[in-house]
């Protein structure tokens, strides 16, 4: 796959936009069919934190915070498909693949941005934001697990932004126009401002294959 994005409004890094051009190659390789979704993974400030608490993930390699919300909504997705299986509905198989990035604004804290991709057969929509059973309340609990939050807890620390979900079908008429939307919007991830080199931890990631 080849798609150059338009209009570029910030330098990116060129290396992350090919991981972002690789990983969407490999979800469409084993998921024809792929559902793209946006989201934000923001982090409490512990010396403001509305529930008064220390928050001891904060101390942890913050790459490792993705890598430990990763696993938490790959094991929701898999506990969501044996549920399905057990209830007698068709499963298809999922591999959910990723793309995340760290950054820091104006806040003492870091933020992640992050583009999840999945079988379009499996998931088709996020759901209700409100409720439970859904795509987006998997993301939601796989970020409260990550912090150790309860689920009703972690809500405002995580937002999807405006117009999350993204389709791309391989045997649809308008399938270039779909790669290059999510091309495009995925490309966020790889801009080089507001990235926090030089700290120790990773500032960009994509799943492994």
């Amino acid at each position: 796959m080849t798609v150059q994005f338009t209009r570029p409004r910030h330098e990116h890094n060129a290396l992350y936009l090919n991981r972002i051009d690789r990983t969407i190659s490999n979800a469409l390789n084993e998921h024809p069919r792929t559902l793209a979704v946006r989201v934000d993974l923001h982090l409490p400030l512990s010396s403001n934190d509305e529930f008064d608490r220390d928050i001891p993930c904060l101390h942890y390699d913050k790459s490792r915070l993705i890598s430990r919300f990763i696993d938490a909504f790959k094991a929701k997705v898999k506990a969501d498909l044996k549920r399905k299986h057990r209830a007698g509905k068709r499963v298809h198989p999922c591999s959910p693949r990723y793309v995340w990035c760290r950054e820091r604004n104006s806040s003492d804290n870091d933020h992640f941005h992050i583009l999840i991709l999945l079988n379009k057969d499996t998931y088709h929509c996020l759901g209700d934001y409100q409720r439970d059973g859904n795509l987006a309340s998997m993301i939601i609990g796989a970020w409260a697990s990550t912090l150790g939050w309860g689920d009703d807890e972690i809500g405002r620390l995580v937002h999807f932004p405006e117009k999350p979900s993204y389709y791309i079908d391989k045997n649809n008429a308008d399938y270039y126009l779909q790669l290059e939307s999510v091309f495009n919007r995925a490309s966020y991830l790889a801009k080089k401002i507001t990235k926090c080199y030089g700290e120790g931890h990773r500032t960009f990631g994509t799943s492994s294959r």
